[in-house]
């Protein structure tokens, strides 16, 4: 578990990386073979992680300016599977390229508006009162590292499958 700011940062690149490796490693004719995570592509899923961190980077955004919060992550009545369902329909026709060009950038501005934070505001909880009892660096970890970390352990297995068809 993170204690600082620094260390935050820390396994949001870290995980990127896990990520990361896991994506170069499979082969470009595989991107868009649905089974990466359930009915999903392994575009889908970018486009999924594209989203959810796109509200976190939203969120830290009016939360550091004080704005109006507009990120559905604080809604109670977040409908999960209908964003998720909704997000990668949107996205059928959008290139690859684009897509990963959209996974980068978001997670550059994840790093940017997190290093915003201070270490209190971060983990001490009461920052707002939409965020209750839970300290911010929850929901960033909620939204992006453990995440990605999920989504990097099951492409790992979806691909060792691929393997295993190809090889049989």
């Amino acid at each position: 578990m993170p204690a600082t700011c620094d260390e935050l940062l820390s396994e949001l690149r870290s995980a990127r990386a896990e990520l990361l490796e896991v994506l170069e490693s499979i082969p470009e004719a595989e991107r868009e073979t649905p089974g990466a995570c359930g009915a999903w592509t392994v575009k889908d899923v970018l486009v999924h992680l594209n989203h959810w961190e796109g509200e976190m980077v939203t969120l830290l955004y009016t939360l550091k300016r004080g704005a109006p919060i507009t990120s559905i992550l604080l809604d109670p009545k977040l409908d999960v599977d209908a964003c998720n369902a909704r997000w990668v329909e949107m996205a059928k026709d959008r290139p690859w390229e684009r897509v990963w060009s959209d996974f980068l950038g978001v997670h550059t501005q994840l790093l940017r508006r997190t290093a915003e934070f201070r270490d209190d505001q971060l983990f001490q909880p009461g920052l707002h009162p939409r965020l209750g009892k839970t300290p911010l660096w929850r929901l960033i970890a909620v939204c992006a590292f453990e995440h990605e970390r999920e989504h990097a352990a099951g492409l790992r297995a979806w691909k060792g499958s691929l393997k295993n068809v190809q090889s049989g």
